[in-house]
């Protein structure tokens, strides 16, 4: 049971990981958006729980410094009631990206200004199964996530009003962004086979169908109309109030109660309400209770988090501020 312990932290803490190799260019920069085949976990596939590591893809930058991606399996990690207790499930995060601001030091050369560089853009948001045997996992299934047509959605930026990230390729041209992707974070099994995920972009939570296409998004009151062309359904359930989460700070967890009629998310940091300063400076988290048969009864609970000084170890390399205080 420890190792299953010890694996549910690693799943749960781990984001698609990246391995840097220097080189010198060989004349070959054409690779404007890394759409290439990507390599993924298979049936069967086994890796020992203290490296739970499977090959993405390499970006090759203009530079010459290349890329290498292994998938990071869980964003977020969960257990199905109705599944043998050996068995989980994870979600990946929305893929590798990497801050404008911070391009000269991660890859050695300005490719964009603001925004975030996606060198896979193709990436899917995937849910993967997995049985523990051991010291190992076994990959029992491969969900990659899907509109309501079957075809798999990207992890790349909603063009959405409260939402201003530009995505750019390798080579710093803009990248369409994509009404229908997803920055996934946190999933919960049903028994009925579905999950529901939560995401930052909108943010939003996801009911999904058991082969990975989504059921419906369920956003922020009044911004289901910037969803207007999204290929699947949408509805402006959530309270409209936690679309002014600061970016990349949204729905950071989920789980569902044991009798299966309720779902509980919450917020990753304080909202910017009444104004920026005060993400920075609250203490105060947003927790929310839905009924899934009526996704309009909601009721809000608060959560103060601690204060950034009680943090001895995290303080010792620098003093953090209570911004850098979230929950994941």
């Amino acid at each position: 049971m420890n190792n299953m312990k010890n694996w549910l932290s690693v799943a749960a803490s781990a984001v698609l990981m990246v391995s840097f190799v220097g080189c010198g260019s060989d004349g070959n920069n054409s690779n404007s958006a890394n759409s290439a085949s990507y390599s993924s976990p298979k049936v069967g596939d086994q890796v020992a729980l203290n490296n739970m590591e499977f090959p993405l893809a390499t970006a090759k930058f203009a530079n010459g410094f290349e890329l290498n991606a292994t998938w990071g399996i869980g964003s977020g990690a969960t257990h199905k009631a109705s599944d043998a207790n050996n068995t989980f499930y994870t979600i990946t995060d929305r893929g590798v990206n990497i801050k404008c601001k911070d391009d000269e030091k991660v890859v050695g050369m300005d490719i964009c200004e603001k925004g975030k560089i996606f060198p896979f853009p193709d990436f899917t948001p995937t849910i993967i199964k997995f049985k523990i045997e051991g010291d190992n996992a076994i990959v029992q299934e491969v969900i990659p996530l899907k509109d309501r047509d079957g075809k798999k959605i990207s992890g790349v930026s909603n063009p959405i009003s409260n939402f201003t990230e530009q995505a750019y390729d390798i080579n710093g041209s803009e990248l369409p962004l994509d009404i229908d992707g997803v920055d996934s974070e946190a999933i919960a099994a049903l028994k009925d086979g579905t999950f529901w995920i939560s995401e930052e972009y909108a943010p939003s939570i996801l009911h999904v169908a058991a082969d990975g296409k989504v059921i419906k998004r369920l956003v922020p009151a009044g911004l289901e109309s910037e969803y207007a062309t999204a290929i699947y359904d949408v509805v402006g359930a959530l309270p409209a109030i936690i679309a002014k989460r600061h970016e990349n700070r949204g729905i950071e967890s989920i789980a569902v109660s044991p009798d299966q009629k309720t779902l509980y998310f919450m917020m990753q940091s304080p909202l910017e309400n009444p104004d920026a300063d005060a993400y920075a400076t609250s203490r105060n988290i947003r927790l929310y209770k839905m009924e899934i048969a009526d996704p309009s009864n909601i009721k809000e609970y608060l959560y103060v988090m601690d204060k950034p000084d009680t943090f001895l170890k995290d303080n010792e390399s620098k003093t953090r501020k209570q911004k850098d205080v979230k929950v994941s």
